[in-house]
């Protein structure tokens, strides 16, 4: 397979990272880098499949233009890795020929919530497309995510970030008892859809200062989900003593659909979210391309259901203003505990 080149800005001494990880030179020199020099900027355009995690080291930009990089086939690695880091940014632009920056689970792994971590099997978050954890400062912007593994873009204990004009197709395949392998989702058969928990964009415990804007396309679950919970996954990358909540998140034009929730809001086991605007939200199903009928609840707050213990009080729900959701089926659906909510303009 011929790898086009990664064009690297000005070589300034001053320019280069201190700490190189050794999967990004690698990754450079995959791609055909001159890696005597790595640039804080990097270009990179062409298709690749990638093997291995790519670490993302601070002040650090990855521009992908028309690049698709894929996960490859039987590999259990998240595709982009940043951990403690500042200042880092995946930024995509359309190639020559129109096509977006694009990353792709490839082929499924098999890896889901029930069977990782057991049997030597890794946890399931290797299968995200990206996972930043305790990053200061960081974009995620003008990129395609598709055939996602499990959650896409997942984040714990980040701040200061955007997420911005990013778009997502994941595997909307199902099958039948009969093991007929349909090209769509029926939502009243849940245990037939292939790839499950197929989200979007997932803000976990210790986010905060964050704004998602301009999110489009079709997830097998929540298309955005901003959950705090005390899970494996904060257990395994929260900081010590750093509080168990999400806050001060702006949520803005989420136009498409999804077997779940557009949005999504959950706090338990003394978990908070607070501070959070959602407006802009609008259900882009078409009832039969992806799956058969519409998203079930455009926005989702609380949970009657307990992911966590304690239970929720309403001050660990605070502070949430909804406004502007359209949706076919259930607009917004609210459970639980929860105080001081704003919902205006909500139409199904």
């Amino acid at each position: 397979m011929k790898h086009d080149s990664i064009e690297l800005s000005d070589r300034q001494t001053a320019d280069i990272p201190t700490s190189v990880p050794p999967s990004l030179l690698r990754f450079a020199k995959q791609v055909g880098a001159d890696t005597s020099e790595l640039p804080r900027r990097l270009v990179v355009t062409g298709r690749h499949v990638i093997g291995e995690t790519i670490d993302l080291p601070s002040d650090f930009t990855l521009e992908l233009r028309g690049a698709h990089l894929v996960q490859a086939t039987g590999t259990f690695c998240n595709l982009f890795r940043a951990d403690g880091a500042e200042n880092v940014a995946i930024l995509g632009f359309p190639g020559a020929d129109g096509a977006p920056a694009t990353l792709d689970g490839g082929e499924w792994n098999g890896l889901h919530e029930k069977n990782a971590g057991r049997d030597g099997r890794p946890p399931i978050w290797v299968n995200s497309l990206a996972l930043f954890t305790n990053v200061r400062s960081f974009r995620v912007e003008g990129v395609h995510c598709q055939n996602q593994r499990w959650w896409s873009l997942t984040f714990v204990g980040c701040s200061d970030g955007s997420l911005r004009r990013l778009s997502f197709l994941a595997d909307h395949t199902s099958v039948t008892p009969e093991g007929e392998l349909l090209p769509r989702i029926r939502l009243d058969r849940y245990a037939e859809i292939r790839v499950k928990n197929a989200d979007g964009i997932d803000l976990r415990a210790g986010c905060h200062d964050i704004a998602i804007e301009d999110v489009s396309g079709f997830t097998e679950d929540d298309t955005v989900a901003i959950t705090c919970l005390p899970g494996e996954l904060e257990r395994t990358f929260f900081p010590e003593g750093t509080p168990l909540e999400i806050s001060d998140v702006t949520v803005r034009r989420v136009h498409a659909s999804s077997c779940c929730s557009l949005v999504r809001l959950l706090a338990q086991g003394g978990g908070r979210v607070r501070r959070v605007r959602v407006e802009d939200v609008l259900d882009t199903a078409d009832g039969k391309t992806y799956m058969d009928g519409y998203t079930p609840r455009g926005v989702n707050l609380g949970d009657d259901h307990a992911y966590a213990t304690p239970p929720a009080v309403p001050e660990d729900m605070a502070d949430i203003t909804i406004c502007g959701v359209r949706a076919r089926r259930m607009a917004l659906l609210t459970r639980g505990a929860f105080t001081r909510l704003t919902a205006e303009n909500i139409s199904s």
